[in-house]
């Protein structure tokens, strides 16, 4: 990782450390976007995760985001395989009347409860402006083959500004 990410990282971190007491082991929630991109650029999703975080981290995926890969059938097959092996299933009970998706959701009776703290990886730019209205969750994208953590949102800053 480049330096000047690898403190960009650091700074991110410390941030979320000391206003929403995020510590490692780095809990990451997954959506099946993300796995399926990291599966086409062919490379393991945990090692970069701790290699990014620089500590521990314990990977996640819900039933809904699982049944999504499902749907997709055989071309989303080695995905499937990633997320049952190597993922901890979290069965979210989302109800489909709801106009939010599933992961917002849950996100958002995790900030309400404020127990486990979760990162959020996703390739979908829409996904990710909705948890960005949630504070305290980081995000974590691909561009192209680079692991990017956002710099914390608009929600976790004005949060800090409350505190």
């Amino acid at each position: 990782m480049r330096i000047l990410r690898a403190k960009a990282v650091r700074k991110h971190l410390r941030f979320y450390k000391l206003i929403f007491n995020i510590k490692a082991p780095y809990h990451v929630i997954v959506d099946g976007n993300f796995i399926f991109a990291a599966l086409k650029h062919k490379f393991d999703v945990k090692h970069r995760l701790e290699a990014l975080l620089q500590d521990d981290v314990q990977l996640y995926i819900l039933q809904s985001s699982l049944d999504e890969l499902l749907s997709v059938g055989e071309k989303a097959a080695a995905a499937v395989d990633f997320a049952r092996s190597c993922c901890e299933l979290i069965r979210d009970n989302s109800s489909n009347q709801d106009s939010r998706t599933p992961i917002v959701q849950f996100l958002e009776g995790v900030v309400r409860e404020g127990k486990r703290r979760y990162f959020f990886a996703s390739q979908d730019d829409v996904l990710r402006s909705l948890v960005k209205n949630l504070p305290g969750i980081p995000t974590i994208y691909f561009n192209k083959v680079t692991l990017v953590l956002e710099a914390p949102s608009t929600a976790s800053q004005n949060f800090t500004a409350e505190v």
